[in-house]
């Protein structure tokens, strides 16, 4: 699988996030689909590669899935997951922060950059997790880093999220470790 799919071995990895062992050994990636956490680590990766699936016959993006009512989302059968291929040079990155490293992620952020030979970045994406009702993509980052070649401050200034605060943690929390973790999985991944 590594020789077709270069995201193989971020999704293998991100998987292991998402639940204990004993729980990855029972659950389908259908089962991690219709989750309707926040901070659904692998509901995150998929908005960061941009996955495609067939449920009940119907192709739709990620993010119309995300979007769907949990009636529709919870009696769906989910017969294919597409994603792009990646790129052998692209570097990914996940943090997170949480009560304790084995928890699910209070909030999240993972990114995917692809540079051509001379250095130019080619594809650039940021996701986070924690902040909104499902995981987001952020667009206007990942314009930015292409247009600036990697100008991360100002790529950052284009970061706008507005949670919901919780128990976990407030809102204005939530932004900040937002801001934090980009900035964390964009230098590593730049």
């Amino acid at each position: 699988m590594k020789e077709q799919c270069a995201n193989a071995d971020f999704l293998s990895q991100i998987m292991r996030h998402e639940a204990r062992i004993d729980m990855r050994n029972t659950m389908t990636i259908g089962d991690m689909l219709c989750e309707r956490a926040s901070n659904a680590v692998v509901r995150s990766a998929f908005v960061l590669l941009d996955a495609q699936f067939d449920a009940n016959g119907w192709p739709r993006f990620i993010h119309d899935w995300l979007k769907a009512p949990s009636l529709e989302v919870k009696s769906a059968l989910i017969t294919e997951i597409a994603i792009e291929q990646g790129s052998p040079v692209g570097r990914y990155a996940y943090e997170k922060v949480s009560r304790t490293p084995a928890d699910a992620p209070i909030v999240g952020a993972m990114s995917y950059i692809e540079r051509n030979g001379d250095g130019a970045i080619l594809d650039a994406r940021l996701a986070v997790c924690g902040v909104a009702d499902y995981p987001i993509p952020l667009p206007s980052v990942d314009e930015e880093l292409i247009s600036t070649n990697g100008d991360l401050d100002r790529a950052l200034s284009k970061l706008n999220v507005s949670p919901q605060g919780d128990h976990w943690g407030s809102s204005d929390y939530r932004t900040a470790m937002t801001r934090v973790l980009s900035r964390r999985v964009l230098s590593q991944t730049l």
